[in-house]
């Protein structure tokens, strides 16, 4: 059986109620309110695999998903009987379409758990690996959870890895090439 689809990209911030209300339905007591909606497809695969070792699925996937907050909340509920058989490490995504989605995406298929080598590719290399994590890396299934409070005598990080809040952070044409100037 082959189902294709083509989900549409939406994270968190892009999601509108509608949307919001398909993963709580779905996902039910996952924290789903700071996942993207591929985790829907992710999800819904995983319990159509159910424990069918002759069924696998494989999505081409916004890298998001296996990214910061969304592993620790999301792949534990996927991960319990199931294991990624290959994955494609991030790459850019084109198409000849007139308004080019340009995203970075991923490749990650799902299937049950065996002792079989998993195919891990980062670009033009194809690694035989026996584990694939959920970041993508070859190794066991660890998970880094989201910390309120710093692990060392450093400074509460007031804000985490989100381009969308550092235009302040960012340099004028101006400002870099006076910086190069003074700084090649």
């Amino acid at each position: 059986i082959y189902i294709i689809e083509n989900q549409p990209y939406l994270g968190t911030r892009n999601q509108e109620k509608e949307h919001k209300e398909d993963m709580a339905a779905v996902l039910g007591s996952i924290n789903y309110k700071i996942l993207d909606y591929i985790a829907i497809w992710f999800f819904k695969g995983s319990r159509y695999i159910g424990n069918h070792s002759g069924i696998k699925l494989a999505f081409v996937s916004t890298k998001s998903i296996c990214q910061g907050d969304q592993v620790a909340v999301f792949w534990p509920s996927i991960l319990n009987n199931l294991e990624i058989g290959f994955a494609h490490q991030s790459f850019k995504w084109t198409n000849n379409a007139v308004k080019n989605a340009g995203v970075t995406v991923i490749v990650l298929s799902l299937q049950i758990a065996s002792n079989a080598p998993k195919k891990l590719y980062i670009g033009k290399v194809v690694q035989s690996v026996s584990s694939i994590n959920p970041y993508l890396s070859a190794g066991p299934v660890v998970y880094v959870g989201r910390r309120s409070k710093p692990i060392s005598n450093l400074p509460i990080m007031s804000y985490g890895n989100y381009t969308g809040g550092c235009e302040s952070l960012m340099l004028l044409p101006p400002e870099k090439d006076d910086l190069l100037a003074k700084s090649p």
